[in-house]
């Protein structure tokens, strides 16, 4: 148990959600690696989708901590595949903004967001 306090206690406030209902270091670790695995990460990314109700502050967000992860376990997304993952992802309502940036030269992913 005391493992398990230190490695719980490094971790910050989001990860502490993940590992709520572990009761060993084990389980800790193996749900952080399958967090923070490459292709559980990449799936997460292929499948986003914006949440009805949500914002799109809090979107963007999430988006950006998914690509985030893939730095982190070295599959960084170049900025105009990031562009076209983020656009992908909005709901039918932003089809038009999509379309018009889609169609655009030389938008940048910051402009967009």
């Amino acid at each position: 148990m005391k493992a398990l306090g230190l490695m719980t206690k490094g971790l910050s406030v989001n990860h502490h959600t993940k590992v709520r209902q572990v009761t060993s270091t084990m389980q800790t670790r193996s749900t952080l690696l399958e967090f923070y695995n490459r292709t559980a990460i990449t799936r997460r990314l292929h499948d986003f989708k914006m949440e009805d109700g949500s914002t799109m502050a809090r979107h963007l967000n999430k988006f950006d901590q998914l690509i985030v992860g893939l730095q982190t376990v070295g599959e960084p997304l170049d900025n105009s595949r990031q562009l076209v993952m983020m656009l992908s992802s909005l709901p039918t309502e932003f089809k038009l903004i999509a379309s018009i940036v889609e169609n655009s030269k030389d938008v940048t992913l910051i402009e967009v967001k």
